[in-house]
């Protein structure tokens, strides 16, 4: 074997090599062995195959050599002799590898954020009317007039629609101005109730 010989340390690999016996007779069988020395604190050794006339073929297993270089001899046994006629060294190739580096944290999950924001708030309820104690003078004195006028024109609706209970001859003009005046009397009345500003 001239040739540099390769093998992988992660696959099986085949390795053909020519050997050539003299001296023997055809008919003693020759043994020849591929041995890998001192792989792990072993030897390693493998049965070749005759192909041809001269020619053996290794079929090396994976052997998960961790050395770029690895030892091995070449053995044949034939009519009760041992012969080494080959040893060296041969370059062993490695498995390819893959690395793969995270190059930025992934981002934590971040906890979910709630906000509100006010839309709109109900006005505080203002009282619609004032009490008594809380009037001005002025207003207290307002709103007594107010009253006796709301009085007086109650009184004269009361007369009107006295008249008409008694059936004393009221025109339906009349009894229009009674209703009239009933509601001028309300309004009077509801005006005369000073509300809170």
């Amino acid at each position: 074997m001239t040739s540099p010989l390769s093998i992988h340390s992660h696959r099986p690999t085949d390795v053909e090599f020519d050997v050539s016996i003299q001296g023997i007779s055809e008919d003693s069988p020759a043994t020849v062995r591929f041995v890998v020395e001192n792989h792990r604190g072993y030897d390693v050794c493998i049965v070749c195959e005759q192909t041809a006339d001269n020619k053996f073929r290794a079929k090396i297993p994976a052997l998960d050599i961790d050395e770029s270089e690895q030892p091995y001899r070449v053995e044949v046994i034939v009519d009760g002799y041992y012969f080494s006629p080959s040893r060296g060294s041969m370059r062993v190739a490695k498995a390819p590898r893959v690395q793969m580096e995270q190059t930025s944290a992934p981002l934590a999950p971040s906890r979910p954020q709630v906000t509100t924001s006010l839309i709109s708030q109900p006005r505080p309820i203002k009282r619609s009317w004032i009490k008594l104690s809380e009037m001005s003078d002025r207003q207290q004195s307002e709103l007594a007039s107010r009253c006796q006028r709301s009085a007086k024109v109650l009184e004269t609706a009361a007369g009107l629609l006295s008249n008409v209970g008694t059936g004393a001859g009221v025109e339906p003009q009349a009894l229009s101005r009674v209703f009239e005046t009933v509601r001028n009397a309300c309004d009077i009345v509801e005006k005369s109730i000073v509300r809170q500003v």
